[in-house]
């Protein structure tokens, strides 16, 4: 989980979206302070695709 964590600050965008869609199906079962605070400071990315990802994460 700290892996998917950490590529959520990831210098590509790929990864970084890659990310934020498998947190968001982890999501359900480990929705942790930590994991729900990586997913909503995707929400603010520069990366459009990035913060899609994250949204579609948080539900």
């Amino acid at each position: 989980m700290v892996a998917l964590i950490n590529a959520t600050r990831d210098e590509d965008s790929d990864v970084r979206s890659k990310a934020c869609g498998a947190l968001g199906r982890l999501a359900e079962k480990a929705a942790t302070n930590e994991v729900m605070t990586a997913l909503i400071n995707a929400t603010r990315d520069e990366d459009s695709y990035v913060r899609s990802k994250a949204c579609g994460a948080l539900g």
